[in-house]
């Protein structure tokens, strides 16, 4: 074994970043650490073929080698987590380490069988990262590198500029690209081929802003050895294009959900190669080189008339020409990638992401994709949607399952949104450094005690009790994503789903689930201290009073089939009553306020008009999400449980509905409600909400336990 050894001398006050003579794990540790960093060496190991870690004591230093940056974080985690009962995640971290450090009794040596570490989807730059700015970038960046992360998305940052300079190049107006870009919180979908302009014009500091992010990520994730995704071409240009090159062959690509879809560019056009050299040179230009290049013709049902064969392979020649070994990354999602357009490609020279994971993915129904590189993820978190749940069993069982098939090179998580259910996605990459599944119940009993940073018996019990039901979602099928919110829907008599392709139905013992919430607001006496406990025991009794709110729509709209108005008067006002107290639970973290949203989005602004247009966006994804009309069903996609939202948009709502149906029990015949007519004012609005937390946490959160405690939920 040879490796190089690097002291951490660090001075304290060090402004985040890499300083002088520092590594980037060094650099890293600091950020983490701060001066506690100094009670660590990182050496360099450089022996075996898989991505390994060592830690030992040596002297009064923790020594931790790493054949990689990325090794060598996840090792620094690897300490703190099982020796230092730390934790560091989106939602509340606390790195409090003893005074003196407890050192391993003998040398831990971990290597992973998981050689790529996929992470990101395109949608959670919106549903989530809209709005991030460097500062919280580089904490993700950080808390990628600690859980092994070695291949992650950064592309679609800066693809704006990109694309402006590819389309000036090409001929095109200032106009027709103001047309094509998209707004801040719709750009995922414009780079996977959904739509055209929507949230747009997108003015030229916003362009500039992104492409001075962009890399700052691409400079930080190269340090820490993180190979980045960018931006592939795969035919698809701006409609208006057609216009300049009249004598060039273009076909349409068809309409998602009612957006017309950019064309594509026959694969035999000379124009193909000539968009794609343009393409290519102006991302390099900005951006430097890559490796891996990701894009998905025909993306949720995206048609054309076109010789698939001849698509791939256009698509990877004009890869391959503008960078030598480029490998393709793929979304293997609804029927996409078709295995004729496959056919066209070279196998070693593309890379499946394989995204249903919880659903135990496509691998084995599509032979592994022919013995092609592909790695098993899984999405959970569809439109950012914040309900307390997940599939631990079937993403640790089935991760190792897969290893047997042919090509699987590693998992991967492509939720499409973040800061949701921390203990998912931490689980998911504990994978990495073991040789088998772990019990999901040990697994969230020790999560719990490093995460609130000492052992209490009433909080492990809770989270053994969210193991064996909220966090052991049987394999999902049919619908998308974890059970959906009463509270967010769409008011009706009969609610089987809040979003399109979503469910409400509870696939986990509810009276169960709310055992361990009481278990953890009897935990409050001893971890009441504790800003993660405090997040979790928020994030909880929302879950519980959801879940309770579902019961209770129940008996609401039986009382009105009894045709009862003083028996519809009490449940619907009970109903009512748990969306005020839901908002005012929330109101006691930021995590949870509509407020943190918006103002992130309006302190990007430059002018009140940019402001507006940043709210717009901002207000406009998490309810309507699109123009209504035939793209209605997108509506309520991303809907969230944050105070302010509850109490401006979700309650006056429902409140509309009940009081119709109160004249129907009178003898009235209400008219019907156009409900896209009544939401679209509220994302024209310009109301303040507050940014900082109203009340205390857990007396709140003791106050609705006093009250839904003991609810009848079956």
């Amino acid at each position: 074994m040879r490796f190089t050894v690097f002291l951490l001398g660090i001075a304290l006050g060090v402004a985040p970043g890499i300083a002088k003579g520092e590594t980037a794990i060094e650099a890293l540790a600091r950020r983490v650490l701060k001066e506690r960093a100094r009670d660590f060496r990182f050496e360099t190991l450089t022996a075996g073929d898989k991505d390994s870690f060592e830690i030992e004591a040596v002297g009064d230093k923790i020594v931790i080698r790493g054949n990689t940056p990325v090794s060598q974080a996840s090792g620094l985690f690897e300490y703190l987590k099982d020796f230092g009962l730390c934790d560091v995640s989106w939602t509340g971290s606390q790195v409090a380490l003893p005074k003196v450090l407890p050192k391993p009794a003998s040398l831990v040596r971990r290597a992973t069988l998981f050689d790529q570490r996929y992470y990101l989807n395109f949608c959670t730059f919106n549903y989530t990262m809209s709005f991030w700015d460097w500062r919280r970038w580089e904490k993700e960046l950080d808390w990628m590198a600690l859980n092994g992360v070695n291949l992650a998305l950064a592309g679609q940052i800066g693809q704006e500029a990109v694309w402006q300079r590819t389309m000036t190049r090409l001929g095109q107006t200032d106009e027709e690209i103001r047309q094509f870009l998209p707004g801040p919180c719709f750009g995922a979908w414009w780079m996977m081929g959904n739509l055209q302009g929507w949230g747009g014009p997108t003015p030229a500091w916003w362009i500039s802003r992104q492409v001075e992010l962009e890399k700052k990520i691409l400079k930080r994730m190269r340090e820490l050895g993180i190979e980045p995704v960018m931006a592939a071409f795969y035919g698809n240009v701006p409609s208006t294009l057609k216009g300049h090159y009249p004598e060039s062959q273009f076909v349409s690509t068809g309409k998602w959900f009612g957006y017309e879809r950019p064309d594509m560019i026959l694969p035999n056009d000379p124009l193909f190669a000539k968009v794609a050299a343009t393409f290519y040179e102006e991302q390099r230009n900005l951006f430097g080189d890559a490796k891996y290049f990701a894009g998905d013709p025909f993306h949720e049902g995206g048609v054309a008339k076109v010789d698939l064969k001849a698509t791939g392979g256009a698509i990877e020649r004009a890869m391959q020409e503008a960078r030598a070994g480029a490998t393709w990354v793929l979304q293997a999602w609804g029927n996409n990638p078709h295995d004729e357009m496959l056919a066209g490609t070279t196998p070693n020279r593309t890379l499946i992401l394989d995204l249903r994971g919880e659903a135990g993915g496509q691998y084995e129904k599509r032979n592994a994709f022919g013995g092609r590189p592909w790695l098993l993820c899984t999405i959970s978190g569809y439109g950012g949607k914040n309900h307390f749940s997940g599939w631990m069993p079937e993403n640790a069982q089935g991760s190792f399952r897969a290893l047997s098939a042919p090509g699987m090179r590693g998992i991967g998580a492509m939720m499409e949104g973040t800061e949701v259910n921390t203990a998912v996605f931490q689980m998911l990459f504990d994978l990495v450094w073991r040789d088998r599944a772990p019990d999901i119940e040990d697994w969230c009993a020790n999560y719990a005690r490093r995460r609130y940073g000492r052992e209490c018996p009433e909080a492990e019990e809770a989270w053994r009790i969210f193991a064996r039901t909220v966090y052991s979602l049987p394999k999902a099928t049919g619908a998308q994503g974890q059970p959906e919110s009463v509270l967010c829907a769409r008011p009706a008599l009969d609610i089987r789903s809040t979003s399109t392709w979503g469910t409400t139905r509870r696939s986990y013992d509810v009276a169960e689930f709310l055992t361990g919430w009481a278990k953890l607001v009897e935990a409050a006496r001893t971890l009441g201290g504790s800003q993660a406990f405090r997040y979790d025991l928020v994030d909880v009794t929302r879950q519980a009073l959801s879940d309770i709110a579902q019961v209770q729509h129940w008996r609401m709209a039986a009382a009105f089939r009894k045709r009862g108005t003083a028996g519809f008067e009490r449940e619907s006002t009970k109903f009512l009553q748990i969306l005020d107290d839901m908002d005012k639970l929330l109101s006691t973290r930021t995590e949870f306020m509509l407020g943190t949203w918006l103002s992130s989005a309006r302190a990007l602004g430059k002018t009140k008009e940019d402001r507006d247009w940043l709210e717009w966006n901002a207000r406009t994804q998490i309810t309507v999400w699109a123009r209504g009309g035939d793209s209605a069903d997108l509506r309520d996609y991303a809907n969230k449980e944050w105070s302010g939202l509850l109490r401006s948009f979700y309650r006056p709502r429902w409140a509309r509905w009940i009081e119709d149906r109160k004249k129907e029990l009178g003898g009235e015949t209400p008219a019907e409600i156009d409900w896209f007519a009544w939401e679209i004012p509220w994302t024209k609005g310009h109301e303040l909400y507050p940014t900082t937390p109203q009340g205390d946490s857990v007396a709140e959160a003791r106050r609705i336990f006093r009250i839904y405690g003991k609810s009848k939920v079956s």
